[in-house]
């Protein structure tokens, strides 16, 4: 992976943290009981694509 590229995916993913370490998330729009946890390159779909957690407080 290119290290422009990999900067990018680092800097997203510090962004969803500070959001929810300051109590905010972003939730999926198909699965509101879930929000974005993380989002990660698959080299092999050569995709960005993001992971989710349950919010139990749902």
């Amino acid at each position: 992976m290119d290290n422009s590229f990999k900067t990018l995916i680092e800097s997203i993913n510090a962004q969803i943290e500070v959001l929810h370490s300051n109590g905010y998330v972003i939730y999926d729009w198909e699965n509101p009981e879930h929000f974005i946890s993380k989002v990660e390159y698959d080299k092999n779909a050569d995709e960005i694509v993001f992971k989710t957690m349950e919010d139990e407080s749902k």
